[in-house]
């Protein structure tokens, strides 16, 4: 055994010093490379340090042994309907090939950082603190593939992309805030870095949205550009991904070729649900109407791809909801009665066939209903208007509902018949509708609020004073009458203002043979 000398002693220390600075030096490397202003890494970084023999400084490129069958199940889980247990047993493998070992290999980062990803995006998982993980784990792998320059610049997009979709994911979980803000700024950075390292069509789709939520119209519109034009790399998610960001991006104010947008996003997935909706409303909205229609019958159709649910977007229900709306604008425009049996049927397939709980979507197949008049082969039971909630809104409609039914059942003929005590059931659930709307509103904080039906109704009004004419309606023209609590001499304004509304919708009288 050899005799160390004091001065081989200090060569030691020396060697090691220098060590540590380069280590060092490298870290600071990774911290200045990749950063965000809205997640803090910090810690993250200090813990992947601690453990490890931070003498060997190479970032490892390769998947260790063992990794292959992780990567395959977390790139082929759905977190919708996926077995989260596998995708979790997965997700250990991952970390177990990113610890066990004295290198760090940029594959495993990345396995821990999809797998943490989607694990964020299973029902039911802790969202905010897993998607913090993966961003950090994807930040990582950012900064060891920076070490490889040229030879790793497919794991580098990979990595940048991956922070860019965690955070507007996290951006989702807060949209409108300042938090939510920064996190979108630094994800069109981090797609930025995907694009240089290397550019394929979805990183530009995804560029795309982020700049026009920043207002940068013509740098989005040449992003979807570069995104069309390279959308045979096969790195696009879907075709509906791109077909709604060419929507998005083509109805904003000023965008240039607008109109061209909207031609390649009919392209982009044309037996599409959702990619036609979208479409079709962006017409609609535009006033472009026989487009609108040819668009909203495509999204309509039972051929038609379902993947309606595109985030919070019910766009069947959307569909469905707008072919009604066109059908009332058609009529006013061509100067005839709307086909309230179609709008009734539209509107009924957005709540009913497509699920929607849209209160305007509900709204309108009530209001349908009440304008379309009572058939012979309905039931009195059928409340299309039972389900909007207690709000002022909503028993100004169920009173409205059941004026209706009180018109068509005719009590007159017989002194006492089934249709006479329906009729009395009518009328009584119409009153109570009112009272407890009229209650409603003078509780609230806007007593005299305004409400707009547009297009059932073309202009705004004071939800209580039509609530307060409802009642004057059923004390003043309905027999049988019961305790309205109305004040005496209503006011002109609240009875010019309130005969205008219930005109509109045919329920100014109680009887259907007198309007």
């Amino acid at each position: 055994m050899g005799v160390v000398t004091r001065s081989g002693r200090l060569t030691s220390c020396v060697i090691a010093a220098f060590a540590i600075a380069a280590i060092g030096g490298w870290w600071a490397d990774v911290e200045a490379q990749t950063q965000s202003a809205a997640v803090d890494c910090s810690a993250f970084r200090q813990a992947e340090r601690a453990p490890r023999n931070l003498t060997q400084r190479n970032a490892a490129l390769g998947r260790p042994a063992g990794l292959n069958t992780a990567l395959s199940i977390v790139e082929r889980f759905n977190p919708i309907n996926g077995d989260v247990s596998q995708l979790r047993a997965a997700l250990a493998d991952c970390q177990a090939a990113r610890s066990n070992r004295s290198v760090y290999n940029v594959e495993s980062y990345l396995c821990v950082a999809e797998a943490t990803f989607k694990l964020a995006q299973s029902p039911g998982q802790p969202a905010e603190a897993s998607l913090r993980d993966a961003y950090c784990n994807f930040d990582f792998a950012a900064a060891l593939a920076d070490r490889h320059g040229a030879s790793a610049r497919t794991l580098r997009a990979t990595a940048h992309e991956g922070r860019g979709n965690t955070l507007i994911a996290l951006h989702n979980l807060s949209p409108g805030t300042s938090t939510a803000n920064a996190y979108r700024d630094d994800a069109v950075q981090a797609y930025s870095a995907a694009i240089s390292a290397e550019a394929n069509a979805e990183r530009y789709r995804a560029r795309a949205v982020g700049l026009l939520e920043q207002g940068h119209i013509a740098q989005a519109r040449n992003d979807i550009a570069a995104a069309w034009n390279g959308r045979g790399d096969g790195s696009l998610t879907t075709g509906p991904d791109l077909a709604l960001t060419l929507v998005r991006i083509g109805r904003a104010p000023n965008v240039p070729g607008g109109a061209e947008l909207f031609g390649w996003a009919a392209e982009a997935a044309p037996n599409s649900v959702s990619a036609n909706a979208a479409l079709g409303i962006a017409y609609f909205n535009a006033g472009d109407f026989d487009r609108a229609r040819a668009a909203l019958e495509a999204a309509n159709r039972p051929t038609a791809v379902d993947d309606s649910q595109q985030g919070s977007t019910n766009y069947l229900a959307e569909a469905r909801y707008h072919l009604a709306l066109l059908e009332i604008e058609n009529a006013r425009r061509l100067g005839r009665p709307a086909n309230w049996n179609a709008v009734f049927s539209y509107a009924d397939g957005a709540t009913g066939r497509a699920g929607s709980s849209a209160f305007e979507h509900r709204r309108l197949r009530c209001i349908a209903y009440i304008r379309r008049g009572w058939a012979a082969n309905d039931q009195p039971q059928a409340d299309y208007c039972a389900s909007l909630g207690g709000s002022p809104e909503a028993e100004l409609l169920r009173g409205m509902y059941y004026l209706r039914l009180a018109q068509y059942l005719n009590p007159r003929t017989v002194a006492t018949t089934p249709a006479r005590q329906r009729y009395i059931e009518a009328i009584t659930q119409a009153t109570t509708a009112f009272n407890r709307g009229n209650d409603a509103a003078l509780r609230s904080p806007n007593p005299d609020a305004t409400a707009t039906w547009r297009p059932e109704y073309a202009d705004t009004f004071n939800v209580r004073h039509v609530l307060e004419y409802g009642r004057s309606v059923i004390a003043a023209d309905c027999p049988l009458p019961v305790d309205m609590r109305i004040p005496r001499g209503i006011d002109r304004a609240i009875e010019q203002a309130g005969y205008a509304f219930y005109e509109n919708f045919d329920l100014f009288k109680c009887d259907a043979r007198y309007l």
